[in-house]
């Protein structure tokens, strides 16, 4: 098949690096941007076809220019030993959009085993501007591509020419294998795609294992395991991707082994690998070569990545074992950290500046065209070191470079964490390493605070992403509230005025959650007690009252004539009436807007079946403190006509 140009890579490209130029991270409370993150959901699939289930999937190669999107999960039955044929062919690839809508293609076996070239994944073949986007293959999913002489293998596809791969991810394993009788044959595995030729592969992940092998002795024999990409050519590239699963590659002569990708003619920018990778080139008649690195066992250019797995290349003579903590063998490395401790070539530990690489630049620390070099080197470093604060990282004040330098090698764009890379300051993502902002699926905590039953307007919500502190939001007329934050959340404190929330603070978030909170009211007490004049206790005093502008209300002292109202704080209680024995005792109202404790004494209080007619009460006492805490008292005397 020959080779075609494809323009979208350059028009990509220039959109990613467009989108970097952005202010850089300054201080430490800050509100995060919500990114677009992996498989997330299209909404309008004007034109598409929707694939509902397993046969329409396979249908599509009846029509391999057609646009598509997955309107549920394909969930292949359970144990099912049936094999899924991948969609195009060497002859008839693949060119249309495939788009997965976020939803995942379920347990799905797809197993190629031929004599010449074999090419397995969803898609054999992805070329001539085909895109596949927003897609998941997940659960137990199996690729395998098994070959005499060629084989390329990958969740998505096996092989992409001119195509356009973002925001997909693999849980399953992916295996190619050679067993050429020729020399100069290949076997390539990724997570995401086998072998890629003039592409882009954005926003991708891989957790599942990967394994390439070409275990037979004619010369020249290669295989290659990435992470994301077995073998990626010139004029392509790897951008915002990362992989957790092991990476194995095995040969009897040259083997590449790389966290994202295993052998590349291009660069690989804002990348990470926590998997282990492991190269082995295994005994055999001619030499053989091993080349394991924590981003790539051999690349031209790498930048702003880092490595946490560890790194093992094993070889007859070891001196051809080579390891490296980012790149086995590369020209240049800018801006990348990997992890102490992590190498080893034929079984045994080796010194962490053991790598093959050269041209290392930290913020133009070498061939820095300017004086008073920065120290820091893209070098092996702790854990403390590899998990500063965003704040620190964000503030150029950690080992991650940021902002940008001239060097004699041209300009060096540093780490952006303001839109590219963030850090969960609690550990709760990532284990506090930086983590890619559009590979992190969304957190959505989401609630409901309630008083008497009834959603609560208003509420503060005091709240941090990652231990970043965010500026409070509040409830809806309902009483609802909602966050969405691709680190971890946690909610510090609910508030609103003259209102306690129940219970403690839940948990800190990493996970969909449904937080919902009950408040109740804070309360001011009005306390009395109805006396005669003579100081006698009356029992059974009727005390009229008003809360704001509510209804009147009353309360009935008891035998000790004391009687107690209570209302919430910043409502005013109002004294309004008095009867006792049955007759109004003229009073003069008096509004509370804070606790009182005092008494309400009557003058010659009327008696059960008196004639005594009552015209006019007067407030005669004075007001005192009385009680603890300084709480006025008021004695009210009533007198008789």
């Amino acid at each position: 098949m020959k080779h075609k140009n494809l323009i979208l890579s350059a028009f990509i490209v220039s959109i990613f690096f467009a989108a970097m130029s952005v202010p850089l991270f300054a201080g430490e409370e800050t509100d995060i941007p919500h990114e677009v993150t992996l498989g997330e959901e299209s909404t309008d699939f004007t034109g598409y076809t929707a694939i509902t289930n397993i046969q329409e999937l396979s249908d599509i190669r009846n029509n391999l220019k057609g646009k598509y999107y997955l309107a549920n999960d394909i969930i292949f039955p359970s144990g099912s030993s049936s094999n899924f044929t991948p969609i195009g062919s060497l002859d008839s690839s693949f060119s249309g959009i495939f788009d997965g809508n976020g939803h995942v293609i379920d347990g799905m076996r797809m197993e190629v085993n031929t004599t010449s070239t074999a090419s397995s994944g969803l898609f054999a073949y992805v070329t001539d501007g085909g895109q596949i986007k927003n897609l998941g293959v997940v659960n137990g999913s199996s690729v395998v591509a098994s070959s005499v002489y060629e084989a390329s293998a990958g969740s998505i596809a096996g092989h992409a020419q001119g195509a356009l791969i973002t925001n997909c991810y693999n849980t399953g394993s992916v295996s190619a294998s050679i067993t050429a009788p020729s020399s100069y044959n290949r076997a390539d595995a990724g997570g995401i795609v086998g072998y890629v030729i003039e592409s882009s592969i954005t926003n991708c992940y891989n957790t599942g294992s990967v394994s390439a092998s070409s275990t037979v002795s004619p010369a020249y024999n290669r295989a290659d395991a990435g992470g994301i990409v077995g073998l990626l050519s010139s004029n392509s590239f790897i951008v915002y991707c990362y992989n957790t699963g092991s990476v194995t590659a095995t040969s009897t002569n040259y083997v590449y082994a790389g966290g994202t990708v295993g052998y590349t003619f291009a660069g690989v920018t804002n990348c990470y690998n926590t998997g282990s990778v492991t190269a082995t080139a295994v005994t055999a008649t001619s030499a053989n070569y091993a080349y394991a690195g924590g981003i790539a066992g051999y690349s031209p250019q790498i930048e702003n990545c880092y490595n946490t797995g560890s790194v093992s290349a094993s070889a007859t003579v070891v001196q051809s074992a080579h390891v490296g903590g980012i790149v086995a063998e590369c020209n240049q490395i800018t801006n990348c950290y990997y992890l102490e401790g992590m190498l080893s070539r034929n079984g045994l530990s080796c010194s962490d500046t053991l790598t093959e690489s050269r041209g290392w630049i930290d913020g133009s620390v070498y061939n820095r065209s300017t004086s008073s070099p920065d120290q820091r080197s893209s070098t092996a470093k702790t854990l403390t070191e590899m998990t500063p604060s965003l704040s620190a990282a964000g503030s150029n004040n950690s080992i991650y470079f940021t902002g940008t330098a001239e060097t004699i090698n041209g300009t060096v764009v540093g780490w952006n964490f303001n839109t590219v890379w963030a850090i969960d300051d609690s550990g709760m993502i990532n284990d506090g390493l930086p983590t890619l902002r559009s590979a992190i699926p969304p957190i959505s905590v989401k609630g409901r605070v309630t008083f008497e039953g009834a959603g609560l307007q208003g509420v503060s919500i005091e709240y941090n992403l990652g231990g970043i502190i965010q500026t409070p939001l509040t409830t809806d007329q309902n009483g609802n509230y909602s966050i969405v934050s691709y680190l971890s959340v946690k909610i510090t404190a609910v508030k609103l005025t003259n209102y306690n929330v129940s219970g403690q603070m839940p948990p800190q978030f990493n996970t969909n959650s449904t937080a919902n909170f009950t408040m109740t009211a804070v309360l001011f007490t009005v306390k009395g007690q109805v006396v005669s004049d003579k100081g006698e206790t009356l029992a059974n005093a009727v005390v009229s009252y008003t809360i704001n502008d509510g209804p009147t209300q009353t309360v009935t002292s008891v035998m000790d004539g004391r009687f107690s109202i209570s209302a919430q704080q910043g409502k005013t209680l109002t004294l309004t009436g008095l009867k006792v024995n049955g007759k109004d005792v003229p009073m003069d109202t008096k509004s509370f807007t804070d606790s009182w404790n005092g008494k309400i004494e009557v003058t010659n209080p009327p008696t059960g079946g008196s004639s005594i007619d009552w015209k006019k009460a007067a407030i005669m006492g004075a007001i005192g403190m009385a009680v603890a805490g300084g709480v006025g008292a008021v004695m009210w005397f009533v007198r008789k006509k």
